[in-house]
């Protein structure tokens, strides 16, 4: 059975970052990141465009995690602290044990090695913390760079529908 809801919110480090749960001061960060259409290339939403949008986007995740329905962190820079992006766990199935990876990283900070970072971290605590049997990645097709990290950190092709690819790792026995 998979643990979804955490007290207090597991904050995360790797050696160049720090991931912790996002608060309403980083509406402006949200701002630029959702905004940006270099980043919502791949990404098929209506982009941010004002300050009350992104506000409401991190309530609207904050709640969705008190409710154990996902896990929504903000990357950032540890020794600036510079917001570089989120990563996330969530379209949560108790029934299989699986969940969705999701992430995004300001234009800027993107081709640098931070989700390849950032992502082992987080399936470590997929696996560990919350009993994670496996671990999908939804990827629009074209979006390069979003297979490669995939690839390198070992998630196997499953299918495809449309421009849509799926990837999925299991839990190591």
């Amino acid at each position: 059975m998979l643990t979804t809801i955490f007290t207090p919110f597991p904050y995360l480090e790797t050696e160049r970052l720090s991931l912790w749960q996002m608060e309403l001061s980083d509406a402006p960060d949200i701002l630029a990141l959702r905004s940006d259409p270099r980043v919502n290339e791949y990404i098929d939403r209506k982009p941010t465009s004002s300050i009350e949008e992104a506000e409401a986007f991190i309530k609207l995740i904050n709640s969705a995690m008190e409710k154990g329905e996902s896990l929504f962190w903000a990357v950032a820079d540890r020794q600036t602290n510079k917001f570089l992006g989120t990563i996330c766990l969530w379209n949560i199935d108790h029934e299989t044990d699986k969940v969705e990876l999701g992430y995004e990283l300001i234009y800027e900070a993107q081709g640098k090695g931070y989700m390849l970072e950032a992502v082992p971290k987080v399936i470590d605590f997929a696996w560990q913390r919350m009993g994670a049997k496996e671990i999908e990645a939804v990827i629009v097709e074209g979006n390069e760079r979003s297979i490669n990290l995939v690839d390198r950190l070992s998630f196997t092709f499953k299918n495809k529908d449309g421009n849509i690819m799926y990837y999925t790792l299991q839990r190591p026995s």
